[in-house]
């Protein structure tokens, strides 16, 4: 007797969140949703400011967190965060550093401080985030130039200060060190390949620069959703911002990362399209946020 293969689809399995909160008591129910979290073997990460970290805090964050990044606004309230997250046991502890034009010199010198002051001996690694054209208050300018992206990874190696980058970051660290790293630890956009954001209010976007985006004024509302995947992670709306995330680069035929890069399909982050850009209509220059 035959017996026929059967194919079942895998169900699709919420392995980490990230969670950002700024000033670590602003939520006062944070703990009881890490602790959810954990309850349901799902690993619950963290950014914060570092600011007002009593040692309850930092007991709760070891504990209960995956990784903790600290947003580096000021020296002494990061490294002093760093240094206590690391002493009470917490494995991954990052920084999280802008880049921009105005924060460019920051980005270098942090580096340096990593190897010089103590309280950063047990740093996992300092995160670039790049700045995003987003936001009516946003007055930074984002780097256009691949030269300045090349010197400072150049000396994040040389120091051998361990570093890492968003997935906005991709398209221009391809093109920068691409050729003095193994590619795959540049990670391009995953949005709604293997992650999504939902905002307070339960809303889902692809990542969470797209929220009040052109075609995305509004997210999708998981609490009136009866069926995830049919309804939402098949639906019409993410399946056409993931064909468009993965042939965003479809015209770049002689590109060595041609596979690899996925520029975005909602903001100009795609560095080699900005010069050209830039080169054939505007001249030297950079690209204003909104």
């Amino acid at each position: 007797m035959k017996v026929k293969s059967v194919q079942r689809m895998t169900r699709p399995q919420l392995m980490q969140v990230a969670l950002g909160i700024g000033d670590i008591d602003a939520n006062p129910d944070l703990y009881n949703i890490m602790s959810f979290c954990r309850e349901h073997n799902v690993i619950p990460n963290l950014t914060i400011n570092g600011a007002r970290l009593t040692d309850e805090h930092v007991n709760n964050l070891a504990k209960l967190a995956g990784a903790v990044a600290v947003s580096h606004y000021s020296d002494n309230v990061c490294f002093n965060a760093i240094e206590r997250l690391v002493k009470a046991g917490l494995k991954q502890v990052n920084i999280h550093q802008l880049l921009a034009e105005e924060t460019y010199e920051d980005c270098i010198s942090l580096l340096d401080k990593v190897k010089q002051d103590p309280r950063l001996a047990g740093l996992g690694a300092v995160v670039f985030l790049r700045l995003k054209p987003k936001g009516n208050r946003n007055q930074f300018h984002m780097i256009t130039d691949t030269n300045k992206i090349r010197i400072l990874t150049q000396k994040a190696m040389d120091l051998g200060v361990r570093f890492g980058a968003d997935s906005c970051s991709a398209p221009a660290l391809f093109r920068a060190i691409g050729h003095q790293v193994s590619i795959e630890s540049i990670e391009p956009c995953e949005s709604t390949l293997f992650s999504i954001y939902v905002d307070v209010n339960g809303k889902l976007y692809p990542c969470s620069f797209c929220a009040g985006e052109p075609g995305w004024e509004d997210g999708i509302d998981l609490l009136q959703t009866d069926n995830f995947l049919r309804d939402v992670w098949f639906g019409e709306r993410l399946t056409q911002w993931r064909h468009q995330l993965l042939n965003t680069t479809s015209t770049c035929q002689h590109c060595t990362y041609k596979a690899e890069c996925r520029s975005c399909p909602m903001f100009p982050l795609d560095t080699c399209k900005i010069e050209k850009l830039f080169n054939s209509h505007i001249g030297e220059g950079s690209i204003h946020a909104k």
